[in-house]
């Protein structure tokens, strides 16, 4: 149920730009995501290293990606977006595929192209970064699917018509390009001509 039904339409929600939608679907997936206490871990569906992304009951709040994503204070998602670019960064496999794809990537995402962040610039770099890290750790099927939303965006005529956002733009085109970590092999060669 969780899978199948509910984890799409929170990852959808996730992806909303505005900050109470994603608060409230952040709520939600809070509420769905099962702490055992026999085992002393957490999961959500399939996704079961999502405690990694909550503070254990010793930690401060301060590393509780969850909580600060959805907190008042804007710097705090900043923090904890760079927070998390550096594990990732340190440790390729330290979130799951589903867990990169269905919770972080979706939250990271709203903050490029959003016109209520234009003035934020420290929180879209911190999105850009994060979103670099992540492209790092996925398989070249879910690397070509990020940098194809960036390189072919549905909103091009924003693009051209907004300055920020065609900064924007090239910021995170060549975060994801610098984020190739591909062999250079025969393989690879024929990826890149794809």
């Amino acid at each position: 149920l969780v899978d199948k039904v509910l984890l799409p339409v929170i990852s959808k929600g996730l992806q909303s730009n505005n900050d109470r939608i994603q608060a409230e679907f952040m709520e939600i997936l809070l509420e769905c995501i099962v702490n055992c206490k026999e085992s002393n871990t957490s999961f959500l569906g399939s996704i079961h290293d999502v405690e990694k992304l909550m503070s254990s009951l010793n930690d401060d709040q301060e590393s509780n990606f969850l909580e600060n994503m959805k907190h008042i204070q804007k710097h705090r998602r900043g923090r904890a977006m760079r927070r998390l670019a550096l594990q990732l960064e340190e440790n390729r496999d330290f979130l799951s595929r589903d867990a990169r794809i269905s919770i972080v990537y979706p939250l990271v995402r709203t903050y490029i192209y959003n016109k209520d962040y234009i003035s934020q610039s420290d929180i879209v770099n911190s999105a850009i970064t994060c979103i670099a890290a992540l492209a790092m750790t996925y398989s070249w099927k879910d690397y070509k699917n990020i940098l194809l939303q960036f390189l072919l965006p549905e909103n091009r005529l924003n693009l051209l018509e907004n300055p920020p956002f065609r900064k924007q733009r090239v910021k995170i085109l060549s975060a994801i390009l610098n984020s190739f970590h591909f062999s250079p092999e025969e393989e690879s060669a024929l990826k890149l001509k794809d």
